[in-house]
C-alpha cells in the first residue's frame, strides 16, 4: 500500500525539476477529489484532529466563567485562570488528537486512489506506528512557526494589525470590522502544533493586557501606527515572516513524508530536499492555500461574529444590564458553533500538503524513468 509512494531519496534529490509541470490547480483539485471520494471519513477525522481540544477548551472556560460568576458576582478575576486552564486542557489534549488526526489525514490523501473505504484500523494503526516521529515532528514545526510567528507579531503590534494589540471591543460596526480584520491576519499566519499553538496563543493574550494595549482603532488610524514603527520593528517581522516561509518550504510536508516511511531521519530528509528544490513553489502555493482559506474564515464566519458582537452582544448586555462575562460566554459559543468549519479548512491543508507531496514525487519519478 505504501510502497508505490516510496520512491529512493536519490531520485528526489537529482531530478526534482522533473516536476517543474505541476500546477497549483492540479494539487487543488487531487485534494478536492480526496474529500470528494471519502467525506464522511475525513469529516471525522478533521473533527478529532481540530475540533476535540478546542471544543473541550472553550467548555472548560466558559464553565469556569460562568462558575465565578454565580459565586461572586463578576468574571474578572478569573478571567486569566480560566483561560490558562483552557490553554492547559487543549495542549495536552492536542498534542496527541493534532499529531496523530494529521497523520490519519496525510495516510487518507496518501492512499486514496488505492482504497475504496477508507479504514479507520488501518489509519490510525499507520499513525501511532509513526507516533513517535509525527510527535517530533509537531515539536520541530511549532518551534519553527512560534519563532516565526512572534517575529511577525512585533510589528504586527505596532501597526495596530495584530489581535493582541487590543484588549477592548467597542459596541460599533468600525471596531467590528477591525476585529474581522486582525482575526484574518491571524489565521493567515502558520499556526503550530500544540503545545506551542496554546503557548502562541497565551503569549497573545499577556500582550493584551498590557498597558500598549486599548480598544480598537479604525483603519484610517494605520498610516499613523505605521509611521511610528522604527526600522528595527520591520527587520524583525521581515525575518519572522522569512523564518514562517522557510518552515513552510522545508517542513510543511514532512508529516505526509513521515506517512511514507517508517524512519522519521529519512522522512525529514527527504522532507527538506525536496522543499529546498522546490522552495518557491512550495511557499507559493501554500501561502495561496492559507490566503484563500482566511478570506473565507473572514467572509463566512469571523464577520458574522465580529458584527454579532458589537451589535447582538452588546444589545444584551445593555438591555440585561449585564457585566462583561457576557462577551466572555460568547467567546466559548463562537469556537463551538465554528468547529466545523474550521477544523476542515485546518484538514483541507493537511491533505493538500499531502497530495502535493505525492504529485510532486510521482511527477519526478516520471521524470527519472528511462
Amino acid at each position: 500500500m505504501q510502497g508505490a509512494l516510496e520512491i529512493p531519496s536519490r531520485v528526489v534529490s537529482r531530478r526534482l525539476g522533473g516536476a517543474s509541470r505541476l500546477t497549483f490547480a492540479q494539487v487543488w483539485l487531487a485534494t478536492w477529489r480526496v474529500f470528494a471520494a471519502h467525506p464522511a471519513f475525513l469529516l471525522a477525522a478533521a473533527l478529532f484532529s481540530f475540533g476535540l481540544a478546542s471544543v473541550i477548551g472553550a467548555l472548560l472556560y466558559a464553565g469556569l466563567i460562568a462558575e465565578a460568576v454565580v459565586r461572586f458576582g463578576t468574571h474578572t478575576a478569573r478571567v486569566a485562570s480560566a483561560f490558562q486552564v483552557q490553554m492547559l486542557a487543549q495542549a495536552v489534549i492536542g498534542i496527541f488528537t493534532v499529531s496523530l488526526g494529521r497523520g490519519v489525514l496525510a495516510w487518507a490523501a496518501l492512499n486514496a486512489e488505492q482504497l475504496g473505504a477508507m479504514s479507520w484500523r488501518q489509519a490510525l494503526h499507520a499513525a501511532i506506528q509513526r507516533g513517535h516521529g509525527l510527535l517530533l515532528i509537531a515539536l520541530l514545526t511549532g518551534a519553527i512557526y512560534t519563532l516565526g510567528n512572534i517575529g511577525v507579531i512585533s510589528l504586527l503590534r505596532e501597526l495596530r494589525l495584530d489581535s493582541s494589540s487590543f484588549r477592548w471591543l467597542r459596541a460599533d460596526v468600525d471596531s467590528g470590522l477591525m476585529w474581522v480584520i486582525t482575526r484574518t491576519i491571524d489565521a493567515m499566519l502558520p499556526a503550530p502544533s500544540p503545545p506551542m499553538s496554546e503557548w502562541l496563543s497565551s503569549y497573545r493574550f499577556a500582550l493584551s493586557r498590557t498597558a500598549a494595549s486599548s480598544t480598537f482603532y479604525s483603519l484610517i488610524d494605520l498610516e499613523f501606527w505605521a509611521r511610528q514603527v522604527k526600522l528595527w520593528r520591520w527587520v524583525v517581522g521581515a525575518s519572522g515572516l522569512l523564518v514562517l516561509m522557510m518552515g513552510d518550504a522545508l517542513l510543511s510536508m514532512s508529516t505526509a513524508a513521515m506517512m511514507s516511511h517508517k524512519s522519521t531521519v529519512v522522512a525529514l530528509r527527504e522532507s527538506v530536499l525536496m522543499g529546498a528544490t522546490q522552495a518557491w513553489r512550495v511557499i507559493r502555493w501554500r501561502w495561496v492555500l492559507r490566503v484563500l482559506s482566511g478570506l473565507l474564515l473572514a467572509l463566512l464566519l469571523l464577520l458574522p461574529v465580529g458584527l454579532h458582537q458589537v451589535s447582538v452582544v452588546a444589545a444584551m448586555r445593555s438591555v440585561l444590564q449585564t457585566g462583561f462575562w457576557i462577551w466572555h460566554m460568547a467567546q466559548s459559543l463562537y469556537v463551538i458553533s465554528g468547529v466545523l468549519f474550521t477544523s476542515l479548512v485546518a484538514a483541507f491543508g493537511v491533505v493538500f500538503e499531502a497530495r502535493m507531496w505525492a504529485l510532486l514525487r510521482e511527477s519526478s519519478a516520471r521524470m527519472d524513468a528511462p
